[in-house]
């Protein structure tokens, strides 16, 4: 369980890593290109920002828990 826990701390600040960088990448976007394009790209990254921090943070913890079995 330890070895989850871990895996769930390290996964999440990957993905908040990800998340972060994603977000800073939309608001580039938005400045650059403020039509109607650009709106959608930028709502599209926003999302994925989203999915790509609850992935990595799923996957830390699964990886945690069964390639580095506690106990």
């Amino acid at each position: 369980m330890t070895s989850a826990l871990i895996g769930l701390a390290v996964g999440f600040g990957v993905g908040l890593f990800g998340f972060f960088a994603i977000r800073k990448l939309a608001d580039k976007i938005v400045l650059a290109r403020p039509d109607g394009a650009g709106q959608r790209t930028v709502a599209l990254l926003r999302s994925t920002a989203i999915v790509d921090l609850v992935l990595f943070t799923v996957g830390g913890a699964l990886v945690g828990y069964f390639f580095f079995p506690s106990g």
